[in-house]
Parts: structure tokens; sequence; C-alpha cells
């Protein structure tokens, strides 16, 4: 062969090495998106749940502060309620001491 034939073909053996390194660097390419694709799924399912719990919790802090106000009203009412009995007693305390000197007399 000529030397300009073996030229030739030094320049295509190196042509399809650097081919091949190149093809193969798009292979890892296409692996590495792929990969940072599955990344960004994850991660926004991720996402997506702690947006979910996030708004379970804010119902369930409403649901509490509910309970607590219905609490503070039935503790109120209670208090009141006590408060009446209170006087109540009193009162027909009062009437029992007085039917009591009346039945003295």
């Amino acid at each position: 062969l000529s030397t300009r034939a073996v030229a030739g073909e030094r320049e295509v053996k190196r042509l399809e090495r650097l081919l091949d390194g190149l093809e193969q660097e798009r292979a890892e390419l296409v692996s590495q998106v792929k990969a940072a694709g599955a990344a960004r799924l994850k991660a926004q399912s991720a996402a997506d749940t702690l947006h979910s719990e996030r708004d379970e919790a804010r119902r369930e802090a409403e649901r509490l502060r509910d309970d607590l106000l219905l609490s503070e009203r039935d503790g109120e009412a209670a208090l009141t309620a006590k408060d009446l009995l209170e006087v109540n007693a009193a009162r027909l305390r009062g009437q029992v001491e007085t039917l009591e000197q009346d039945t003295e007399l």
C-alpha cells in the first residue's frame, strides 16, 4: 500500500476510535439525563407528599382549635352553672334556716 493509503487507514481508525468515544459519552449523558429525570420525578413526588401532609396538618390544627374553643365554652358554661347552683344552694340554706327558726317559735 502507498504511504497515503496507510495514512488514510490510520486516520480512519483514529476517527473510528473518536466516534466510539463520542458514542460512549453520548450513552453516558443519556443515562445521566434519565437518572436526573427520575430524580426530579422522585423529588416532585416527595414535594407533593410534603404539601399534602402540610395541608392535612393545617386541617388538623384547625379542628383542634375548634375543639379547644368548644371546650373553653363548655368550661365557661359549667362555671356559670356551678355559680348558679351555689347561689341557689345558699338561697335554699337561707330558706331552711328561716323555716327552722319559724318552727322553733
